[in-house]
């Protein structure tokens, strides 16, 4: 492992995210398609969630970019702390959804093969996941949007200047 580039570290370290991910949303897809249609409105979330942990593993990547770009120019030191503050809950978000599509994906299996249901029904559960879609979908927005802020700020700071 010492002898890897920067580039080939993060290639592998991407791989193993991946696959990690893949797994993770490979859990509520089975149950859905396994399932009897009682932990559907789960599953669905689950997959909100998942779906929002690729795309802050992405984001989280362009953070990473960005601060190879900087440390390219020499400027990296003086953008160490914005980095982290955008980067730090770009990462924490990955593993929170990770963890609540596992969760909510055990939930789901509780209700397809144990009868623990939630006391709602499934019209009203699909509901309440299309409003939590709509939240990851938001969610997805802002970080899309602080990432170009980010990448707009270091492109202005090491411009050639006239």
């Amino acid at each position: 492992m010492t002898d890897m580039t920067d580039a080939e570290f993060k290639q592998a370290e991407g791989q193993r995210i991946l696959a990690g991910l893949g797994a993770i949303a490979a859990l509520p897809g089975a149950g859905l398609v396994t399932g009897t249609g009682a932990g559907a409105p789960l599953f669905a979330a689950a997959l909100c969630c998942v779906a929002l942990a690729y795309l802050f593993w992405l984001y989280t990547d362009g953070v990473y970019a960005l601060s190879v770009h900087l440390k390219r120019r020499a400027a990296l030191g003086a953008w160490r702390s914005r980095l982290l503050a955008v980067g730090i809950p770009f990462q924490v978000t990955t593993l929170i959804m990770a963890i609540l599509t596992v969760l909510l994906t055990l939930c789901g299996f509780a209700g397809e093969r144990a009868g623990i249901a939630l006391p709602i029904d499934v019209k009203t559960g699909f509901a309440l996941a299309l409003g939590w879609g709509l939240v990851c979908a938001a969610l997805a927005l802002c970080g899309q949007v602080a990432l170009g802020r980010l990448r707009r700020a270091a492109r202005m700071a090491i411009a050639p200047q006239d």
